[in-house]
């Protein structure tokens, strides 16, 4: 699911599915959570991500 929201001061959007995690899966050498975390400080915005009843990035800005 994709959700996108103005809520007052703030622009959101999540992405999220009902996927499972498994903390034995194997690490990837790859830089993808760094390089989301990266892209979201440059543009002035925080992310946040959820592993409960799946897996569910939340994005959030501050509205200009």
């Amino acid at each position: 699911q994709i959700r996108l929201a103005n809520n007052g001061w703030f622009f959101e959007m999540e992405i999220s599915d009902n996927g499972q995690f498994f903390e034995s899966q194997p690490k990837n050498s790859g830089q993808g959570m760094v390089n989301i975390k990266m892209r979201a400080e440059r543009i002035g915005a925080e992310i946040f991500f959820s592993y409960e009843g799946g897996f569910k990035v939340l994005l959030r800005k501050k509205r200009l």
